[in-house]
């Protein structure tokens, strides 16, 4: 590891690396999507935990561009010989 990687940032470190406010921050911890400890008095999180929140974002979010191109196929025209009905 190298030196000049943190295992545990406090909460602006942690909002800088997201890139997202503080207040946002906080939103993440209250709804459990983060989970800070407490180490002597601080509020730390954990840089391997910011890094899966991207992951899940990221992997929610590409989800729901397939989901959306699956809501545009449902509505194409149904192939020839299919037993679907259209309702």
């Amino acid at each position: 590891m190298d030196s000049n990687d943190k295992l545990m940032v406090d909460d602006a470190e942690a909002a800088a690396l997201l890139s997202i406010s503080p207040d946002d921050l906080e939103w993440l911890a209250v709804t459990g999507q983060l989970d800070p400890i407490l180490i002597r008095g601080r509020r730390l999180f954990d840089t391997a935990q910011l890094q899966q929140l991207i992951v899940t974002y990221r992997t929610v979010q590409s989800r729901g561009t397939r989901s959306d191109e699956n809501k545009h196929s449902q509505h194409a025209a149904p192939h020839a010989g299919s037993t679907t009905a259209l309702v």
